[in-house]
């Protein structure tokens, strides 16, 4: 990985690899061993920290919640705080060195109450070709007709099938997943009215900003758009048919309400 000039300088004061102590932000006096997936961010408290302001207000003891994308466990690690005694966080993640570096943060920090499911989450159960090319702890689910770099194959599942093994549904979810986001949907098309789980959705292009808003129309729930690195404030979606760049449709970083469910509802005072 090449470093810029001011990731050196961070790189002698915190060397990647080293145990840390997060200084500031809602993960403040958290453990992790700092890594390439999120390199300094987090110490500071910049780790998408809207995106968590959402969470800290909208999860509650006793959620259970999945992490679509868990990526090295920090929204986990937050949520799993949350949720604390009686709830559980659910990771999914296809890398193992990901899910290593998962179960270390969750220890550093003595917490157990999370299980980490090893698959990508998509609209079926099987295997599908992983595009790593950009990065070996980072990837997205492609076509044979869209490989253009280094691929491996991963496991994968929807999640209604890993609901009717018997799993806990979820009363949150935050998906990440690098432009899956419709298929995941889709893939919990059988149980979705069965929770009305809050969603927070990271779209990564046109195509899947419309696949996603065709699913949340077709179950009655609202979006907002916010921006995930800024001060939390939120945009009605108000065309769920219109992907980027359309003003009023739906694309970026949507905070997702189930149908009797209004903004009006939360305090994000937190």
């Amino acid at each position: 990985m090449s470093l810029t000039f001011k990731q050196k300088l961070q790189n002698l004061i915190f060397p990647l690899g080293s145990i840390q102590k997060i200084r500031s932000g809602y993960l403040k006096g958290f453990k992790i061993r700092l890594s390439e997936n999120s390199l300094w961010s987090p110490l500071i408290g910049k780790w998408e920290p809207a995106m968590q302001k959402i969470m800290v207000n909208v999860v509650k003891p006793g959620d259970v919640v999945y992490d679509l994308g868990a990526n090295n466990g920090l929204h986990g690690l937050l949520m799993a705080g949350l949720v604390l005694p009686e709830g559980k966080v659910f990771n999914f993640e296809p890398f193992e060195g990901n899910i290593e570096e998962i179960v270390e943060n969750f220890s550093l920090n003595n917490i157990g109450n999370y299980i980490n499911v090893q698959a990508a989450v998509f609209d079926k159960e099987g295997t599908e070709t992983f595009d790593i090319s950009n990065h070996h702890k980072q990837g997205a689910i492609v076509r044979e007709d869209q490989k253009n770099g280094a691929t491996i194959t991963v496991p994968v599942t929807s999640l209604d099938a890993f609901i009717e093994k018997g799993n806990p549904g979820p009363a949150f979810i935050k998906i990440d997943i690098e432009g899956a986001e419709g298929p995941a949907l889709f893939g919990f098309s059988k149980n979705i009215e069965r929770f009305n789980p809050l969603m927070v959705i990271e779209l990564h292009n046109p195509e899947q900003d419309r696949l996603v808003g065709s699913f949340l129309k077709q179950h009655g729930y609202t979006a907002y758009r916010f921006d995930a690195f800024a001060n939390l404030e939120f945009t009605l979606v108000k065309d769920l048919t219109k992907g980027y760049p359309a003003a009023d449709g739906i694309w970026g970083s949507v905070f997702c309400l189930p149908p009797g469910k209004n903004l009006s509802d939360f305090n994000f005072s937190k």
